[in-house]
């Protein structure tokens, strides 16, 4: 598995699909990291894209904002496949938006969670 984090880019030409990590980032647990230790780092069929930046800086920065933003834009609109992960401890409203998103795209939406988080 290949491990792609905001704001890198993947490799180009890429010829195995890319796993958009959709959930919860601002105030919530650091699953993505959780989910890609799942996948044998030697794996080479499947590219894991998390947007979940190692140091996010100044969150009232508007240039990295909007860095942010184009950047999960551009690969949310290239993946194959968007994984969905809604903590109980927040909205994730941006992650809804991104849910309903994929599912008119038509991409392989999978959602996960917590059991009594209802979205």
């Amino acid at each position: 598995m290949t491990l792609i984090v905001c704001p890198d880019r993947p490799p180009f030409p890429r010829t195995t699909p890319l796993v958009f990590l959709a959930g919860g980032i601002t105030g919530c647990e650091d699953w993505q990291t959780d989910f890609a230790e799942r996948f044998d780092a030697d794996d080479t069929s499947v590219i894991l894209v998390n947007p979940r930046r190692a140091e996010f800086g100044d969150v009232t920065d508007p240039v990295l904002g909007d860095e942010q933003i184009g950047w999960e834009c551009e690969y949310l609109d290239q993946a194959e496949h968007v994984i969905f992960w809604f903590p109980n401890t927040a909205a994730c409203i941006m992650t809804q938006h991104e849910l309903g998103g994929a599912l008119e795209r038509e991409r392989i939406a999978e959602r996960s969670g917590k059991p009594e988080r209802r979205v």
